[in-house]
């Protein structure tokens, strides 16, 4: 085995960076404008409805808590950051972060996913992760909280 030569290294890395940034851009523009919409039309307000009863009931969160996992699907750190405006006890606080870990962490790696991976293993990836965090968060959940 040979060492990697560390401009090989960083050039690789440069330009799977700049790649990914290109394809993964306009996604994260697109995610913010589209929670930003949901926001003024009131849609993140029924979201947060239809989210209630596993958030409050699985979870042990506030039914504001749905409102950062759909953040957390535009950027993970908006989801997290969202957190911040709820008043969260600490181990309240562990189940979402969590919750909003073990998800896929934004459309763009999503887009980039299907790509990939074609739409269909995808598809069956983003439902399996947001399945497998809600379960891991709410077994949590029962124990701790």
């Amino acid at each position: 085995m040979q060492i990697p030569k560390i401009k090989n290294v960083l050039k690789k890395t440069i330009f799977r960076t700049f790649g990914f940034m290109k394809e993964a851009g306009v996604w994260f523009f697109v995610g913010a404008l589209a929670v930003g919409l949901m926001e003024i039309t009131g849609i993140l307000y029924i979201w947060q409805d239809i989210l209630a009863p596993l958030t409050t009931s699985w979870l042990k969160l506030p039914k504001e808590a749905a409102n950062a996992f759909v953040m957390g699907m535009v950027r993970r750190d908006f989801g997290a950051a969202g957190l911040f405006s709820i008043s969260l006890t600490t181990m309240q606080i562990t189940v979402a972060i969590i919750t909003i870990t073990l998800f896929v962490p934004c459309i763009a790696s999503f887009v980039v996913m299907l790509k990939e991976r074609g739409w269909k293993e995808g598809i069956s990836i983003w439902f399996g992760t947001w399945i497998m965090a809600f379960l891991i968060g709410g077994i949590v959940a029962q124990i701790i909280i």
